[in-house]
């Protein structure tokens, strides 16, 4: 018998949480957007393959779908406000990277730009769209990896990215490190 009540949720719905808040670039031809992500994650590590997921009716989509390209950028926690507009505001009729004071940085030909002010950056090359409903997900394999050198020791220090996680409305910073893998070893 347990020894605290549960209740049944009446509405049921994906909850895994938190799940990482992305900037996602995307661009064809001349047409470059940015778009806040927080449906995303890590598919496999080798090759090195992660998804992320966009509804159909937002104008990052047909992009994304056309190109068959994407990068995702970490924000750092103090790109908060920036993050939530670029989440909230369309492309279709707003140069998103001017209004929030966002800098494309072509470090890849051939992939859409990062953003200066992130400091992880991943590229990809999209192997496979699923359409599963509310979102289609985009499976990409990750061609190249860049991190703002100051973050890097050898590994990458996540303390000095200070990503923002998302739990279902609300935003929330990383806290203090609690060990590191293998600890029970």
């Amino acid at each position: 018998m347990p020894t605290k009540e549960k209740m049944p949720k009446a509405d049921v719905r994906a909850s895994l949480y938190p799940v990482p808040v992305t900037l996602v670039t995307c661009c064809l031809e001349q047409q470059v957007n940015v778009l806040t992500v927080s449906w995303t994650g890590i598919l496999c590590s080798s090759p090195p393959t992660v998804y992320i997921s966009v509804r159909p009716e937002r104008f990052s989509y047909h992009i994304l779908k056309a190109s068959l390209k994407f990068t995702i950028n970490i924000p750092t926690k103090g790109m908060l406000h920036s993050v939530d507009r670029c989440g909230n505001t369309s492309g279709e009729s707003t140069d998103k990277f001017a209004e929030n004071g966002l800098t494309k940085v072509t470090l890849v030909p051939g992939y859409p730009p990062c953003i200066e002010e992130c400091k992880h950056h991943l590229f990809c090359d999209v192997v496979s769209v699923l359409e599963l409903g509310s979102h289609h997900t985009f499976i990409g394999l990750v061609k190249h990896e860049y991190a703002d050198a100051d973050c890097i020791s050898p590994e990458i220090q996540y303390d000095r990215i200070m990503p923002i996680a998302y739990c279902r409305k609300e935003y929330y910073g990383l806290g203090e490190k609690l060990g590191r893998y293998g600890l029970v070893s």
